[in-house]
């Protein structure tokens, strides 16, 4: 009995699953800053008061930001750890001086630079533009850059625009930046 042709459109490929990618340095030293940075700003607000007779007090506001962020940033590590992990012993050994590794791509690169000046010109603006403006645009910019489409970005950005105004302004009480515009008040802004 012959066997049957094949032809190449009747067969099967099959792929290998890709590796996932090992983190990069620069991944690594940014979250292990940011892990720094927050165990540093809760070092360094331990003598001040949590509550005022006011309401919070200046320490409350260190550790709700300091807090997530090294929670958030320590669960990066953990992740980037076993993602190393994994990677290592799943992969064939190579030869001394060649490696796996992806690098950072301009893109990213890039990114990561829009991201850091996207901060700054935030921290720098906030006083003269209010803080519904400048965090507006912070988000709608973050998120783009991320890779979220415009329309979506939009939406995501308002909503959380709102929140954090709702839990500053209303919920604590804080006094947040207004627009220092001459016009302004005729607004009502």
């Amino acid at each position: 009995m012959k066997p049957l042709a094949v032809s190449p459109s009747d067969a099967v490929t099959a792929t290998a699953p890709e590796p996932e990618p090992r983190p990069s340095l620069i991944e690594w030293i940014v979250t292990a800053g940011f892990v720094v940075v927050g165990i540093v700003v809760l070092m360094d607000t331990a003598d001040l008061e949590f509550q005022s007779q006011f309401g919070p007090g200046p320490r409350f506001f260190s550790v709700l930001l300091a807090v997530p962020l090294v929670l958030v940033a320590a669960v990066r590590l953990i992740g980037m750890l076993a993602a190393g992990w994994r990677a290592r012993y799943r992969q064939p050994v190579l030869w001394q001086g060649h490696t796996n590794e992806p690098r950072a791509t301009l893109s990213e690169h890039l990114r990561f630079v829009l991201l850091l000046v996207s901060m700054l010109a935030y921290a720098l603006l906030l006083e003269a533009f209010g803080f519904e403006l400048t965090t507006l645009c912070l988000m709608l910019t973050t998120l783009i850059i991320l890779g979220r489409k415009p329309r979506t970005a939009l939406i995501e950005a308002s909503i959380a625009t709102v929140l954090l105004y709702s839990l500053f302004k209303i919920f604590l009480g804080v006094q947040l930046p207004a627009v220092q515009w001459p016009f302004a008040p005729w607004l009502g802004v």
